[in-house]
């Protein structure tokens, strides 16, 4: 009957969205799992004593968030809050199913939040806001302290570290990797959208990373789970992940981890990726369940909140004027510096095409032997033609 079960879930889903609904019940779609998702119903549980709001709060997969949120609501239905990545606003405002909560937020409302992760939530044209952070999420530098008296400061002190026996786990998966464009000199789109990546500190961080296979005790992988599972080990010194990795390797490592900035590099700072987790809003909520939905995100995004996913669950937190204590110092302090240098993720076409597309192989190619560095960069770099930029002139 399992077969059966998950036939009927898309029917589940639209008979809840679509059913009369109490005057103060409005429902969530969210795709957080196992630690997570037991915190955001305690909040959730919190906010419906403090408010008299129930929110129904419903497991969707990430893979399926977007088609199916855009199903519904096409049909006037579908959840009135979306729990999600940042990158999914762009393509569900182009489908005009979201929400402008603007209107709704006073100046004092949106001045809590960190003004470069609220700047993710906004149309580059119309200024619409169409999500409430969450929280904030970038890649930094793990190491274990077991292992690692003092962190590496640049990057050519990894090739140092690997000599000495530290093994360092490298994440080369477009999104992952992106960290050492900046390192280089150079960055991944300018701020029109513009892709940048055919100019040469793009192929001088690909030529790094090749040069850096010689050195066995670097390991390189596209996928996350082998990596983190040699630092969890004990076995790799040195892991560059997320914050939402945090959880996970602190329940191996306990006090022996640690995060700080990744290395510079001869261009300047690392610039990591910069996402959000968001609340966005349905258009086709009543203006109530809408004045409602809005009302449980600042709820979220308020001091007591954003202090439990931090504490908790190692987030970043969106709101600005949150304070990172000192037990969390070693290791939260850690992406709130990085986050200084890191790059906005809008998920605009271009940018998902890289980190979701043809981005994806180059890193694999290159470190595989197919594509030279520079012909890897000019490829990329003439992705401009597609989206309707002029292919930048290589310095």
């Amino acid at each position: 009957m399992l077969w059966l079960a998950v036939l009927l879930l898309p029917v589940l889903f639209m008979l809840e969205s679509c059913t009369p609904r109490a005057s103060n019940t409005i429902v969530l779609w969210h795709y957080w799992e196992g630690e997570d998702a037991r915190i955001l119903n305690s909040m959730i549980e919190r906010f419906a004593d403090l408010y008299d709001i129930r929110v129904i709060s419903q497991y969707v997969p990430i893979d399926d968030m977007e088609t199916d949120f855009k199903r519904e609501a096409s049909l006037g239905f579908g959840p009135d809050i979306l729990l999600a990545p940042n990158n999914l606003m762009v393509p569900l405002a182009i489908d005009g199913r979201l929400a402008d909560i603007a209107p709704l937020l006073s100046n004092e409302q949106m001045s809590v939040y960190k003004l470069f992760v609220l700047q993710m939530l906004r149309s580059r044209t119309e200024g619409k806001l169409y999500g409430l952070p969450v929280t904030a999420d970038t890649y930094a530098l793990y190491y274990n302290t077991n292992l690692v008296s003092s962190p590496v400061k640049v990057i050519e002190d990894f090739k140092r570290e690997a000599i000495l026996g530290k093994r360092i786990a490298i994440r080369t998966s477009f999104f992952g990797a992106a960290w050492g464009v900046g390192a280089f000199g150079g960055e991944i789109q300018n701020d029109d959208g513009q892709i940048m990546l055919g100019q040469r500190p793009f192929q001088d961080w690909l030529e790094w990373l090749q040069s850096a296979q010689n050195f066995s005790y670097i390991m390189f992988n596209a996928e996350k789970q082998p990596l983190i599972d040699s630092f969890k080990a004990g076995e790799a010194a040195y892991y560059i992940g997320d914050s939402r990795d945090l959880f996970d390797i602190r329940s191996a490592l306990g006090d022996a981890v640690a995060v700080t900035k990744l290395p510079s590099g001869p261009g300047g700072e690392a610039s990591p990726y910069l996402e959000a987790e968001a609340l966005f809003f349905n258009r086709s909520s009543s203006a109530t369940q809408l004045r409602q939905a809005v009302d449980f995100g600042l709820f979220l995004s308020a001091g007591e909140q954003q202090r439990r996913l931090m504490r908790e669950l190692g987030r970043l937190p969106a709101n600005g004027q949150v304070r990172i204590d000192e037990v969390l110092e070693a290791t939260i302090g850690g992406f709130a510096l990085q986050s200084e240098t890191a790059v906005p993720f809008r998920g605009e076409a271009s940018t998902r095409e890289l980190v979701f597309g043809s981005g994806r192989e180059v890193y694999e190619q290159v470190l595989e032997g197919v594509l030279s560095p520079f012909v890897a960069s000019q490829r990329l770099g003439q992705l401009n033609t597609r989206f309707g930029y002029e292919v930048p002139e290589r310095e």
